[in-house]
């Protein structure tokens, strides 16, 4: 993970905000949300120019059968043959470092891994998530309201606003942000702090499978 890079200069006419990803439309209510204090916004903030990061990759140091993380857990399911897996029985706050490395290499391995009803706050997420290298700030994306959680990034919808489903085309749903960037980011970290009971999935694909499954001499079009 890396900070985003910003141009020195200033641009020749103010921005629009992102289509697909727009603040919060009013305060109404707020007093009645109880995650008011992270909706989206997106306040004028400027970063210093990208330079080099040093980044360690905490997976190498890793026990490759990973017995700390896996021994901890009361249940671990294997959720499709290409990707994802699910842990019980860890509280993501009492992760030992050891554990912590075990995941980043599981997370490699598998894609994506799911822990439920977990009790860390924003803060404790960001902690953990710097144990693996420096965190990311996204350049056109909104960040919540309360102040100094730049690193965070916030997916909202304003229940008194439909989904812009223009915003991007079916082809550009599934991408990769910030691939401009020489150290792009790498492992990412996401809570749901409120969702609907049905509806609103958030979906996750395999581009090793998809790159398996092509033929041999597509595979070398593409290399």
């Amino acid at each position: 993970m890396a900070p985003v890079a910003t141009n020195e200069k200033p641009p020749a006419q103010e921005v629009g905000i992102n289509p697909f990803y727009s603040p919060a439309i009013t305060d109404d209510g707020d007093s009645n949300y109880k995650w008011a204090q992270y909706k989206p916004t997106f306040p004028k903030v400027s970063w210093p120019p990208l330079g080099p990061i040093d980044v360690e990759d905490r997976a190498l140091h890793a026990d490759p059968a990973k017995r700390d993380l896996l021994s901890a857990a009361s249940k671990v399911i294997t959720l499709t043959p290409a990707i994802g897996t699910e842990i019980y029985g860890l509280d993501l706050r009492q992760l030992t470092d050891a554990q912590k490395d075990e995941l980043a290499l599981l997370a490699a391995e598998r894609g994506v891994v799911f822990f439920r009803d977990q009790e860390l706050n924003i803060h404790e997420q960001l902690d953990l998530a710097r144990h693996y290298g420096p965190l990311h700030k996204h350049a056109t994306t909104p960040v919540p309201k309360q102040p100094g959680l730049e690193e965070v990034h916030v997916v909202y919808n304003d229940a008194s606003r439909r989904p812009d489903t223009s915003a991007f085309s079916k082809l550009e749903l599934w991408h990769s942000d910030v691939s401009y960037e020489l150290q792009p980011p790498s492992t990412t970290s996401l809570k749901i702090y409120a969702g609907p009971e049905t509806g609103g999935d958030t979906l996750w694909s395999s581009g090793y499978a998809l790159y398996s499954s092509l033929s041999s001499g597509f595979q070398q079009y593409l290399e």
